[in-house]
């Protein structure tokens, strides 16, 4: 269907979507970019084959390592915070001392 000016109702239609896409702040070549990206990322997964691939002594000590300390790390922290609260709510010996030295 021709418009004014011997313009086609697909190009207007055209015309108003790269205005859309130029609003909102990526232009028309940024967008095919970005499809092709995920086309050859896509490509990629769908043509690799399985490793066959192992974990070596070090590795897996290293994980072992980071597991342990993330461990031992977290129970000073839980420690810390218990004795915070007992330090809060723990009555001071001196007090009572002060108190009967004062006759209260």
């Amino acid at each position: 269907m021709l418009l004014e000016g011997g313009i086609s109702n697909g190009h207007v239609e055209h015309c108003q979507d790269i205005q859309l896409l130029n609003l909102s702040g990526a232009s028309h070549i940024q967008i095919k970019s970005l499809k092709l990206l995920f086309v050859a990322i896509g490509v990629s997964f769908a043509l690799t084959k399985s490793a066959h691939a192992y974990i070596d002594p070090g590795t897996g000590s290293l994980a072992l390592q980071a597991l342990a300390a993330i461990g031992i790390g977290a129970l000073f922290y839980i420690r810390s915070i218990g004795q915070a609260f007992k330090k809060l709510f723990k009555r001071n010996p001196l007090d009572d001392i002060n108190r009967d030295v004062r006759g209260e």
